[in-house]
């Protein structure tokens, strides 16, 4: 074995790897934090924060489970041409990553979720990961139609309707690839069966093993009922997400129209895709105190809306998330040892 495989040399890179994607995070979210708080009184921030209507607070809450329990069954959907597995393993595996995504960069929890849950049901993580890409096409799907209903309605301020553009020819581009992946063409297949010969054995068999398990996991786009029942899910969760944003608005003392609503929930699920600093911090709250100045919303008033909203999405899952990775992970693993 070369010294450069050995995971004496590996860790350190992997650590000096994980710092420096950290601190790429950290200064993205202090530039962004920087940003929304630039011509800010504070003071008046956070009274407008204390005076929260708390009687909104049970709605909310409903709101979140709704898009919990959205996400579970679109996820069970999905998974189905790989195995069947029960709705609270796929939930728990759901929140446990929505949680490091909240505190890890680079939406690492994604990663993790799809390694628990093949770690628990026996599974290769790449099947697992390709149904939760997969599931993440859908969730774009979602945004880019509120984003033209929204459009029908006024026109979208200019950075929501440029990152709309740019995501729509991603969208467009990721699912080319994953066409070609799944069905390949001839030629490509042909390529393919040429060009393997010129690896070893061994990386032969390895990439055969993780193009079958990717196929498997894209198993679910199949069928044109089944597409149509994974938009209906995805749609379904962003309108049960601006209605969480509603209340969650409302509860501060920001009313907003239905196309002020809509644009909150098209900026924050386009912020949340970028895969930058845990959480979203800085970003999240710019993207939607500027949409809410769009909306002639004041300025602080807009402030203390986007970081209710933020704590409201973020704080509670993220706290059930660890009491899972904890009950079902990190405590039982220390029992058995």
């Amino acid at each position: 074995m070369k010294i450069t495989d050995s995971p004496e040399f590996v860790r350190p890179r992997l650590s000096r790897i994980s710092l420096a994607k950290g601190l790429v995070g950290l200064g993205i979210s202090v530039v962004f934090v920087v940003l929304a708080l630039r011509g800010v009184d504070l003071v008046e921030v956070w009274a407008r924060m204390r005076e929260i209507d708390a009687r909104l607070l049970p709605p909310i809450f409903v709101c979140l489970v709704v898009i919990f329990i959205l996400k579970t069954i679109r996820w069970q959907y999905l998974m189905l041409p790989v195995k069947r597995i029960a709705f609270g393993r796929l939930f728990s595996a759901i929140i446990i990553g929505f949680m490091a995504n909240n505190s890890m960069p680079l939406r690492s929890g994604d990663l993790l979720r799809a390694h628990l849950l093949g770690k628990q049901e026996g599974i290769g993580t790449t099947a697992v990961f390709a149904t939760v890409a997969l599931d993440r096409i859908f969730e774009i799907l979602s945004v880019l139609t509120v984003s033209m209903l929204v459009l029908a309605m006024i026109p979208l301020p200019g950075w929501i309707w440029n990152a709309v553009i740019i995501l729509g020819i991603a969208l467009v581009g990721v699912a080319a690839g994953v066409m070609v992946f799944y069905r390949p063409p001839k030629l490509v297949e042909k390529w393919w069966k040429t060009g393997r010969r010129v690896f070893p054995d061994r990386v032969q068999q390895a990439l055969s093993l993780f193009i079958k398990e990717v196929r498997l996991g894209l198993g679910a786009g199949r069928g044109k009922v089944r597409l149509t029942n994974l938009y209906i899910l995805a749609v379904s969760e962003s309108a049960a997400w601006g209605i969480l944003a509603y209340f969650s608005l409302k509860a501060v003392g920001i009313q907003l129209p239905l196309a002020g609503i809509m644009s909150t929930m098209v900026a924050t699920n386009l912020v949340v895709a970028i895969p930058a600093t845990p959480g979203n911090i800085g970003i999240f709250e710019f993207a939607v105190m500027t949409t809410l100045q769009f909306f002639q919303v004041d300025k602080d008033l807009a402030l203390s809306g986007a970081v209710i909203l933020h704590v409201i999405y973020v704080v509670p899952a993220s706290l059930v998330g660890l009491a899972f990775f904890l009950g079902t992970w990190l405590l039982p693993k220390r029992v058995r040892e």
